[in-house]
């Protein structure tokens, strides 16, 4: 016999069909001849009813799935266009689109098993959101061709040129119709009718394979009914052939004793039988693999945290577990979140869940793909390095805190939805390091050798605390620097003052501050070039920009360069104190 196999050609299985045996079994049985071709013509009834309810499963689950590629399509369509100016994403989005025909297509196969019910409805829903988000998403890539400039060299669509924009967002400037744009894109609502539409879809899938999975039983339970008449004319028959009745114990009893066993110890179907088993098989089996699937992913989901899709605990002290410290040098690294519990207290939860959110995705982008990072608690993160040695370990630790500084210096620039800033410890251990190694020896290693980093980190911060910075003022106008020092007395810091970036300079390596207050329009040398130059030499020196001309350009430019803090001209004494004391003691 020949079926079709997945590519569309022909595949021959070498399996009789029940009824042929059943011709030969009309030769030589002709008193229940019509009892076993009325049996016969049953049971092959019901492989036709297992092809068909095969048939619709396959063809509703196509549809579902083409509605959610071409949702997904549409937001990825627009996510790249948003990422990347290119009229191609435009055409791909309208391309997939389709004017709703997909959606179309797509319901209309739908409703031809599933009319106008509840799994019709989720899809209707589901699309009609989508096709309700087309006006947001054309209002987007208007946004950002008017916000790059390429309104009049791009040829777009008729929807998006038509789209028309606020009064308000033409007179945006750029970047505030960037900003727009994302606010739009990635906000709550946007993100929540996405939400809405895989949902509806993820219900409809559920219910289409609940259907599915209940048609087969009634099936199955109706095929075996017949097999075990079946049976029974087969005792009868023996008296006359008995090969013929090993045949039809071989082709049919047989094989579905196996199907009842794999379906009571739930494992897949071997193809063995006739060849309405091996259908059976085929059809039993791709749902058995789209069933397993499903329970990783569940399984996958158990051990995820929420917060920050890190694996959690659970997963965790699995992996520690498992460890196999034979197969090179393993190194251990655990990671604590600083003062958690500080901007939960002062700042909300809400604020402590960006930070920890934040800091895993640091560290996902931190660790490499080949090696685990996870949350192992409250505050506590721990990472495996595998075939590793001294210099990877520090290159991975010094890309933490390469991330960790970029995140801090987005948040003093208010780019971050938080406003907390990353501060944290850690310690590792590497088990070529330590005699008769195990993976409990190894954590405790790491864990002791974080607190003794963090106790570091309190003292030198305890020390910090208890002396008052110097600083050194930097401003052409004399008037100004006077003001400034006047302000300062009030904390009794000690001060010291300069003219010009040159003058400053040689005030660094005499004086040696803590903290630098830096005028940004001077002669001689610009503050923002002084900046660059004093940030690779002295590191370690804080810098406080300080500039009449206060915009976001001015602010960027300074931060870019260096500053860890900004401060707008005329001075405010509170607020030159409030930022003296912020990025010294911060």
């Amino acid at each position: 016999m020949k079926k079709e196999n997945k590519n569309g050609g022909l595949l021959r299985i070498r399996a009789p069909r029940i009824t042929h045996v059943s011709f030969v079994y009309i030769l030589f049985s002709a008193v229940l001849i019509v009892g076993s071709l009325f049996l016969t013509t049953e049971i092959a009834r019901s492989f036709t009813l297992f092809e068909s309810y095969t048939e619709e499963y396959s063809t509703c689950i196509e549809s579902i799935n083409t509605i959610r590629n071409t949702t997904d399509v549409m937001t990825n369509m627009v996510e790249k266009f948003y990422n990347n100016i290119d009229e191609t994403y435009v055409y791909n989005y309208f391309e997939a689109f389709d004017d709703g025909k997909t959606y179309q297509d797509a319901l209309a196969h739908i409703a031809k098993y599933h009319n106008n019910d509840e799994v019709y409805k989720l899809l209707l829903e589901a699309t009609e959101i989508s096709t309700g988000l087309k006006n947001t998403d054309c209002y987007i890539m208007k946004l950002l061709v008017v916000a790059n400039g390429q309104l009049k060299n791009m040829v777009l669509p008729a929807d998006v040129l038509d789209a028309q924009l606020f009064h308000i967002d033409k007179l945006r400037e750029k970047e505030q119709q960037l900003e727009k744009a994302n606010t739009m894109l990635y906000g709550e609502f946007y993100q929540a009718a996405k939400a809405d539409i895989h949902s509806y879809i993820d219900q409809a899938e559920v219910l289409v394979e609940e259907r599915y999975m209940s048609q087969q039983k009634n099936s199955t339970d109706v095929l075996g009914g017949y097999i075990n008449q079946q049976r029974v004319l087969m005792y009868c028959m023996l008296v006359f052939n008995v090969l013929l009745f090993l045949s039809m114990a071989y082709f049919v009893v047989f094989p579905f004793r196996k199907v009842l066993k794999s379906f009571q110890e739930n494992k897949p179907l071997t193809k063995s039988g006739s060849y309405e088993f091996y259908i059976l098989a085929d059809t039993y089996n791709e749902l058995y693999r789209a069933n397993m699937k499903q329970q990783m992913q569940l399984t996958e989901k158990a051990y995820l945290d929420l917060h920050t899709g890190l694996p959690n605990k659970s997963r965790c002290e699995e992996v520690l577990k498992n460890q196999d410290l034979s197969k090179g040098v393993t190194c251990c690294i655990m990671i604590d979140l600083n003062n958690l519990k500080e901007v939960n207290d002062k700042q909300g939860h809400v604020e402590g869940d960006i930070l920890i959110k934040q800091f895993g995705g640091i560290l996902r982008k931190a660790i490499r793909e080949e090696d685990f990072v996870g949350r192992y608690g409250g505050d506590e993160f721990v990472a495996v390095l595998q075939n590793v040695d001294e210099a990877v370990v520090k290159l991975v630790i010094n890309r933490i805190e390469e991330e960790a500084g970029k995140y801090n210096k987005r948040v003093r620039m208010n780019l971050e939805e938080g406003q907390a800033q990353i501060s944290y410890a850690y310690g590792y251990a590497m088990s070529n390091n330590i005699v008769n190694c195990s993976m409990e020896v190894l954590l405790n290693a790491a864990d002791s050798n974080m607190y003794d980093n963090k106790r570091n980190i309190k003292l030198k911060l305890k020390e910090k605390k208890n002396r008052k910075p110097k600083v050194l003022i930097v401003d052409d106008s004399q008037y100004m620097r006077e003001y400034l020092l006047e302000i300062l007395k009030t904390e009794s810091y000690k001060c010291a003052e300069a003219a010009d970036g040159d003058e400053m300079f040689r005030m660094v390596e005499k004086f040696q501050p803590d903290i630098v207050l830096l005028d940004l329009i001077m002669p001689v040398m610009d503050g923002i070039s002084a900046t660059s130059i004093l940030q690779k030499k002295y590191p370690y020196i804080k810098v406080i920009a300080c500039s009449s001309q206060d915009n976001n350009s001015t602010r960027l430019q300074a931060f870019e360069r260096g500053a860890d803090d900004f401060i707008a001209k005329p001075f405010d004494g509170e607020r030159v104190i409030k930022s003296i004391k912020k990025v010294f003691y911060n």
